[in-house]
């Protein structure tokens, strides 16, 4: 949507705000999502309280990566600045929303993460629909319909499953797996520097060929 909706460059600013989520999500799973996954505590009658804790983990986090980007929006392109500000507001839904899917997946209720990703896209359809109704569409715009969609995924899953992220629960969760996650976060963090390298390479390569 976004590659049809905007200019080239605007495409280029967005590609690099995106990509800075991507990694954002990555360390979020890093950090909670995968030691959610393997703790063994964590079956099909899991507790809610750890439940609780993990998503009450992801959410500070969520905002801590969010100010995060923020504070790299002086060095990034001008261009970038609104979409980057989109993606900072969002960013919590985002990686929420990311960590309930697992949580649901591993504890063995897949439908529900099925339907956390289906009121994502429908609500993200709706608001591109009545953006593209009302205003000549930009990258932060659908953006923005991206991430409330996100959000609004993550509110009803927290209805569904009666959690209020909590910092207090977030701090439980960080002092109890960070001996895992820590170890998980660098580990992340290094395979995609690694991924990169591999990608430059192989661009340098090709461009050197021709």
């Amino acid at each position: 949507l976004v590659a049809h909706a905007v200019s080239v460059k605007d495409l280029g600013a967005w590609s690099v705000a995106y990509a800075l989520v991507i990694l954002a999500v990555q360390a979020a799973r890093a950090l909670v999502s995968t030691p959610l996954m393997v703790h063994d505590r964590v079956g099909d009658e899991a507790p809610r309280s750890l439940i609780a804790d993990a998503w009450s983990a992801v959410s500070v986090l969520g905002v801590v990566l969010g100010v995060l980007l923020l504070g790299l929006l002086p060095i990034l392109p001008s261009s970038t600045s609104w979409v980057v500000l989109a993606f900072t507001v969002g960013l919590p839904g985002v990686v929420l929303q990311d960590t309930m899917r697992f949580t649901y997946m591993r504890v063995g209720k897949s439908e529900r993460a099925l339907a956390l990703d289906l009121v994502w896209v429908v609500a993200q359809g709706v608001l591109t629909v009545l953006l593209l109704h009302w205003f000549a569409l930009s990258a932060a715009d659908l953006t923005l319909a991206w991430v409330a969609g996100a959000g609004l995924s993550a509110i009803v899953g927290c209805l569904g499953q009666r959690v209020l992220p909590r910092l207090r629960a977030a701090r439980a969760f960080a002092s109890d797996q960070w001996k895992v996650s820590g170890k998980l976060f660098v580990e992340s963090m290094v395979g995609n520097g690694s991924l990169q390298d591999r990608k430059s390479t192989r661009l340098n390569s090709s461009h050197i060929t021709i």
